[in-house]
């Protein structure tokens, strides 16, 4: 698998710069983009309110987002705590860091490398990353990312990780530019780095292992998906597992 760097450079800093909002099958305009942050924001309204009748005021929650990517979703974190000033986003990509500040100008932006330890001055009560892992190519890049991240994080703070579903992430080939992760290893890897499961979500579904339901929208009304993602064998297409530090 290629490496982290090496995918920031190409794509992130890359060509991303030249694909207007309209081709982006990401990007709000577009039905993937659009489901896909419905989705993401109902399975963060399940954790948040977890987190928030486990006892934490998320009103005065530090929240960190690892990847931040533009910020699409620093700027829903914002919106559900009622706050910009306890967000802060951290992205390995100069020209998304760039376009997330922009945007957002008064949540906390960083150019940081998820390998190498985080230094922020505070400590965080959630820190989250989506999709960020699966760019990682080996145990010891995945384990020193979650230990950073475990030094960031207050002694009773929960860690949101959501990733793509693969059998296997460490069967890769050399062209591929991610690769997801079976549910059980990312719970071992957490536990190993020193973090306890305190639930999982499924997000989606790979349909008869294969079809990724969300790519499908661009063809299939969502009503009917959502009856084929209940109907239909399958695994799960991502997963959102949320975890505490272990005592």
């Amino acid at each position: 698998m290629k490496s982290y760097k090496e995918i920031i450079e190409e794509r992130y800093d890359g060509i991303e710069k030249d694909i207007h909002v309209y081709d982006n099958i990401y990007s709000m305009i577009n039905p993937i983009g659009y489901h896909g942050d419905k989705k993401l924001r109902s399975v963060f309204y399940t954790a948040f309110n977890y987190i928030r009748n486990s006892g934490v005021d998320i009103t005065k929650s530090n929240i960190l987002d690892i990847g931040c990517g533009k910020g699409s979703t620093t700027r829903f974190f914002s919106e559900l705590t009622g706050s910009s000033q306890n967000i802060y986003g951290l992205d390995l990509s100069e020209y998304r860091i760039q376009c997330a500040t922009k945007m957002n100008p008064n949540i906390n932006y960083k150019i940081g490398d998820i390998v190498r330890p985080l230094s922020f001055p505070i400590m965080f009560d959630i820190i989250t990353a989506l999709d960020v892992f699966m760019h990682l190519n080996d145990k010891k890049e995945i384990l020193l990312a979650l230990n950073n991240i475990k030094m960031q994080l207050k002694k009773d703070g929960y860690f949101i990780w959501y990733d793509a579903y693969s059998s296997d992430h460490f069967k890769t080939t050399q062209t591929q530019d991610h690769s997801g992760f079976h549910p059980k290893q990312m719970v071992e890897l957490a536990q190993e780095a020193g973090f306890k499961k305190v639930f999982q979500i499924n997000v989606f579904k790979k349909l008869f292992w294969k079809y990724h339901s969300l790519y499908l929208i661009k063809r299939i009304p969502v009503s009917m998906i959502n009856i084929m993602e209940q109907t239909i064998p399958g695994s799960p297409g991502n997963m959102m597992i949320m975890f505490v530090k272990s005592t």
